[in-house]
């Protein structure tokens, strides 16, 4: 009979043990569960910011201004979806939007997404208002000021000094659970402890990363775009040339007004970028002669020619022809044309007066050494 009251006191004992066990990892569960939402809410309203590019033609304070606004609704949208460890005790992934914020967008963009959070947090009063209050306030500035200590990380790579500003932020977050009523503080931070040290400084090196390569693209682009538009009016400037440029197919890479200008006049056509300059070209003596020498060019030669037009005559044309490489192979050719018919004339008067006394009008001995060189060297 003592065997079997022992044995069913063990099992009882044990089934109380596992039934504990699985109420806790159910609450962990649970827990885990409601901050794995609040990344995945993170990053998918991180992944929609950075799509966005706030390249807008207001001015620069508005343009925070307005970047904030946005930050602080999507740190709203993170805070109404929370995991809720009791009544007025809640925690989300607000530390890790703000800290990448402050890192990337400065003071006046921080500040306006921190007020919009702080607004909320303080509506939510509970137990844990002031250790909320303090974790967004202390996420924002560690972010803010991380440029002041982000030299000491130089050497290593992007992604671990992001990873490490994570985990700085969330110690820091962890310290400010201090101030929840004792003993409570201490449970909180035993909760909490595990996905504020390892789960979140993983999302704030992950969202970093994302706003790292937009905000790279942005400047990539935007230095694109200036490059772009500098050598436009560059080639734009040369009143008196065609310049433009064809892809192996013919199709127009590039051109200046002038160019346009010409075709618009000569051939009664509008051209635009991939417009083929094939079609374009009616007159088929010209187009031949131009497809031979861009054809030279595609093999990688860079040459000049000058020239009579064929279909008007007395008009010259200097023409030079240069390939366009890119990884080393030739994916084009650039074209300048310029009328030369004036300095042609001055060059041909010039050649004229050297044959002629500047006295008599009559030919020079230079002339006649020339024409007797005709007659005994046919």
């Amino acid at each position: 009979m003592t065997f079997f009251f022992y044995k069913n006191v063990i099992i009882n004992v044990l089934i109380e043990m596992i039934g504990d066990f699985m109420i806790l990892l159910a609450d962990v569960f649970n827990g885990f569960n409601s901050l794995l939402q609040n990344a995945i809410l993170l990053f998918g309203l991180g992944f929609l910011f950075a799509a966005a590019s706030f390249d807008t033609k207001i001015n620069k304070l508005a343009r925070q201004i307005l970047i904030g606004i946005t930050i602080g609704g999507i740190s709203l949208l993170i805070m109404r979806n929370p995991w809720v460890l009791e009544e007025g005790l809640i925690f989300d992934t607000r530390t890790v939007l703000l800290s990448v914020t402050g890192m990337f967008f400065g003071g006046v963009t921080t500040s306006v997404a921190v007020v919009i959070a702080l607004v909320y947090r303080i509506n939510l009063g509970g137990s844990g208002i002031y250790s909320g209050v303090a974790t967004i306030i202390v996420s924002a500035l560690i972010g803010i000021n991380w440029h002041f200590i982000r030299h000491i990380f130089k050497k290593i790579p992007f992604y671990i000094e992001y990873y490490i500003l994570g985990l700085v932020v969330h110690i820091f977050t962890l310290a400010c659970f201090l101030l929840i009523p004792w003993p409570q503080a201490f449970d909180v931070i035993e909760a909490t402890a595990l996905p504020y040290l390892v789960l979140f400084p993983i999302l704030t090196m992950l969202l970093a990363v994302v706003v790292h390569h937009q905000k790279t693209r942005l400047t990539i682009e935007r230095s694109l775009k200036n490059q772009k538009v500098l050598l436009q009016a560059s080639i734009d400037s040369a009143q008196k040339m065609e310049i433009f440029a064809v892809d192996k197919n013919y199709n127009y890479l590039s051109f200046n007004r002038f160019h346009e200008v010409s075709i618009r006049k000569f051939y009664d056509s509008k051209i635009y970028l991939n417009t083929s300059f094939l079609d374009v070209i009616t007159n088929e003596t010209i187009k031949d002669r131009l497809i031979k020498s861009i054809e030279k060019a595609f093999d990688g030669n860079s040459f000049q020619i000058t020239l009579e037009v064929e279909d008007n005559p007395g008009s010259y044309l200097e023409e030079t022809f240069s390939p366009i490489y890119e990884d080393g192979k030739v994916i084009g050719a650039t074209v300048f044309i310029q009328d030369i018919t004036l300095r042609k004339q001055y060059e041909n008067e010039i050649l004229a007066l050297s044959y002629k006394d500047a006295l008599t009008g009559l030919n020079n001995r230079r002339k006649h050494q020339e024409q007797l060189s005709k007659l005994t060297n046919p």
